[in-house]
């Protein structure tokens, strides 16, 4: 169970009630000033395009050759809780195509769970299965907080979105990596990507830096997508709804279910690809 941050239960007394405002104010305040820094807790609600997961078999993306988030036009509705004091996060998927790694089917309603050791798991009706963090299999850390200032670019010039929950000028963050896990990986190395490079960006409103979207693909832009080849990654992006800052009561939310503590689960990871060294 999660609370709002900014909530205060307000006195009668006339004192109480003037330090409860000021420091409503003052917490509203630390809150927006942090901007584009992430909360370190926070939930947070949005749509997001393209197939999840989105690989579809170890060493490699080959089904995926030629699709684009246009598959998924109108988007999945997704909600999720992210504690950065416990470097934990739940993810909730409106559906998931799992038919590749044994799950219940092409459009069920998933989760994903983020663990503190880098284990991300998967879990549907009775399904579960381990998409990182396997032995040899790197693991994937929750974004930090600051992760689009400390390892994304911000372009000098303000762009412009229009989406279904926001339109106006943006701060644009961008990056551009090779596929593959991070250098300071010991594990057994994937072999190299036939794709290229994957091109990350981030939008913040204009002037309050708070997100808007979020996205991956073969160009630095969405409103570039048109652009991706045939053999080019597969295009991924997120919209925000609403993005808040909370305080987790007892982390009850990211306990896995009991379908993912079994001994033998399926494993779902992607061999062929891997997240930013700082994810």
């Amino acid at each position: 169970m999660w609370r709002e941050r900014s909530h205060v239960q307000v006195d009668p007394d006339t004192s109480a009630m003037i330090h409860s405002v000021g420091l409503v104010l003052a917490l509203t305040l630390t809150i927006a000033g942090a901007w584009p820094d992430w909360p370190e807790e926070s939930h947070y609600s949005g749509v997001s395009y393209g197939p999840t997961p989105f690989w579809c078999k170890p060493y490699g993306l080959d089904c995926l050759k030629g699709r684009s988030y246009a598959d998924n036009s109108r988007g999945q509705n997704i909600t999720a809780d992210l504690s950065t004091v416990k470097s934990v996060q739940r993810i909730n998927h409106d559906y998931c195509n799992l038919t590749n790694f044994g799950g219940p089917g092409s459009q069920v309603p998933c989760v994903e769970y983020w663990q503190a050791d880098g284990k991300v798991f998967i879990a549907a009706d009775n399904f579960c299965c381990q998409s990182y963090g396997s032995p040899g299999i790197f693991p994937l850390k929750v974004p930090q907080t600051n992760w689009m200032t400390q390892q994304m670019k911000l372009e000098p010039q303000l762009g412009y979105y229009k989406g279904e929950f926001y339109v106006g000028k943006v701060y644009n963050y961008t990056m551009s990596l090779t596929p593959g896990p991070p250098p300071e990986f010991k594990g057994k190395q994937p072999p190299p990507s036939k794709v290229g490079k994957i091109h990350f960006w981030y939008y913040a409103s204009y002037p309050d830096k708070k997100p808007v979207a979020q996205g991956e693909g073969c160009v630095i832009d969405v409103s570039q997508s048109s652009q991706c080849t045939y053999d080019a990654a597969v295009y991924l992006f997120t919209e925000y709804r609403m993005f808040s800052a909370v305080s987790f009561n007892n982390y009850t939310e990211f306990e896995l279910p009991p379908q993912c503590s079994r001994e033998r689960k399926t494993d779902c990871y992607n061999r062929g690809g891997g997240p930013p060294p700082m994810f």
